[in-house]
């Protein structure tokens, strides 16, 4: 792929809260125009995961049924590959990156059966084995496809000779996405057919296995792709890198999943630079994209606790809240405080979870529910995951879950906590973040994994109205890296000075509690006094 092709064919775009609803914006005016003309145009919608794949369907149909309330379902069918595509507000969507969320490249056995139930009824379920997609995107002259890249490539691997041509594909989560599995899209995409990329170089890359040596300081193809090094990370990183100019590379303003005062962290932070570099003439800020989203607040209590810290934490006006707890000097610490090992914070954790559910009893009162939109928990290790979750299952608001959901019985069974990896491309109302680590040899060893700005940053962009973040003040201390590499501790310094800038965001709008161990059982008696009322 030449760079004078990318102009023609390729159009990435950053910012990545703001990417589902613009693509799924952009795909229905370019479809409904066809559909209005009768000009055939078929769409396919290509990501990595099925939690990305779920929320721009959704947008879709959200889109479908507010602008084209007349349109019959056969004058311009959605496909979703393997898998019925929930509501919003259904439970079964809960956990839907979190088992078997992504296909791994097998052919046989890898993506997951198509869910049972009611869905959507404007999405077709189209199983990738079978030849459902292929028959569909040939009986209709105007439709749209989703699926992950690899149920993609499962459903027309076999029509090589006679692939079906689609005029426009957009590959979502690109920053996610590296360039052989992009490659696999190439192959459907019509020859006067346009390719849109949307994601985010500011969240994490791909995941990989291996380290590849260096490349050669001369090549024989010259300066085509210019560093070759760029090729082992994202499709998009590689063209956004490539696209110096600023020719074919656009970043989205709009946010439209956090509210106002969210969205100020990275518009001052991590975005205010893109905005600056964005080679485009119209002045940039990141931004909520509607008055509305920008006023979305966290439903609140009948009336606000008179403790300073209970307060705190179910305030509507403080949706960034920043909770640093102080450990306990050697020798001093309490048997009953440090009975979680090395993670006593979990019960705080999960009574700061109480003591927000509480706070949606009057939206929702299904359990199931209240994980699949309200609220999600970020740990960055397993560990701490098993422990949040032993903890939230003891609480007597986490009990049980309705039969009638048809889920579990035991919220223990609900994926409500999640590592950064898991939580990207999910979003919820609220989300509790746990960075609270005790053993400083442990932060020193993970510096590179727990402060890099990417990680953090997806972490703190999932909630809609409402994040609270914990950290202890072993990760507030930054890590000696005098021997470490340059690269490596270029990283670390601007993850902890981003860690540093929510802290000081908290502090300067009063929403920053520091609480030291040896106290923090008196904090959680405090939040079930608040829970018993």
């Amino acid at each position: 792929m030449a760079e004078s092709h990318l102009p023609d064919k390729i159009d990435p775009s950053s910012a990545s809260s703001a990417t589902t609803t613009t693509k799924a914006k952009s795909t229905k005016a370019s479809s409904s125009s066809s559909v209005v003309g009768g000009t055939p145009f078929r769409v396919l919608i290509v990501a990595f995961t099925h939690t990305a794949i779920d929320h721009v369907v959704r947008m879709l149909v959200r889109l479908r049924r507010e602008h084209f309330p007349h349109l019959l379902p056969w004058k311009l069918p959605i496909g979703r590959l393997d898998r019925v595509v929930s509501s919003d507000d259904s439970p079964s969507s809960s956990s839907s990156s979190n088992n078997n969320d992504n296909d791994n490249g097998g052919d046989e056995g890898d993506a997951p059966p198509p869910s049972t139930g009611s869905g959507l009824p404007e999405v077709d379920v189209l199983e990738s084995d079978k030849k459902g997609p292929i028959q569909f995107v040939r009986r209709n002259a105007q439709c749209i496809v989703a699926g992950t890249v690899w149920a993609v490539r499962k459903a027309f691997k076999k029509e090589l000779r006679d692939p079906p041509q689609f005029d426009l594909v957009i590959l979502d989560e690109a920053s996610q996405m590296r360039l052989g599995e992009a490659a696999i899209c190439f192959h459907w995409l019509g020859k006067q057919g346009r390719m849109v990329l949307a994601g985010d170089h500011e969240q994490l890359p791909p995941i990989t296995s291996v380290i590849y040596p260096p490349p050669p300081s001369v090549v024989p193809w010259g300066d085509v792709f210019g560093d070759i090094s760029a090729i082992h990370g994202s499709i998009f990183q590689y063209c956004k890198q490539r696209d110096k100019q600023g020719k074919v590379t656009r970043m989205l303003s709009e946010n439209w999943r956090m509210n106002e005062e969210l969205c100020e962290l990275p518009a001052t932070t991590i975005y205010a630079t893109n905005a600056t570099n964005n080679n485009n003439n119209d002045d940039v800020i990141y931004h909520p994209a509607t008055a509305t989203i920008a006023a979305r607040r966290w439903p609140s209590l009948a009336t606000l606790p008179r403790d300073d810290l209970v307060r705190l934490l179910v305030d509507p006006a403080k949706p960034l809240v920043v909770i640093k707890l102080l450990s306990v000097p050697q020798g001093d610490s309490d048997d009953d405080v440090v009975r979680s090992g090395v993670f006593p914070q979990a019960p705080l954790v999960a009574n700061v979870a109480a003591l927000l559910r509480k706070c949606t009893l009057g939206e929702t009162s299904h359990i199931a529910q209240f994980w699949a939109k309200h609220l999600l928990i970020i740990a960055p290790h397993h560990a701490q995951r098993l422990q949040i979750k032993k903890e939230v299952s003891q609480l007597p608001l986490f009990g049980k879950v309705e039969p009638a959901l048809g889920t579990s019985s035991s919220s223990s069974n609900i994926q409500f906590v999640e590592t950064v990896e898991k939580s990207q491309g999910q979003q919820r109302e609220g989300i509790i973040i746990d960075y609270a680590i005790f053993d400083r040899s442990v932060v020193q060893r993970e510096a590179g994994f727990l402060y890099h700005r990417n990680r953090l940053n997806v972490a703190l962009s999932r909630a809609r109205t409402k994040c609270i973040l914990i950290v202890s003040d072993d990760v507030m201390r930054p890590p000696l890296l005098d021997d470490a590499d340059p690269s490596v501790a270029a990283v670390v310094e601007q993850g902890y000075m981003y860690l540093k800038a929510a802290v000081d965001y908290a502090t300067a709008h009063g929403a920053y509690k520091e609480i030291s161990l040896p106290n923090i059982l008196e904090n959680i008696q405090n939040i079930r006094a608040e829970l018993n009322k």
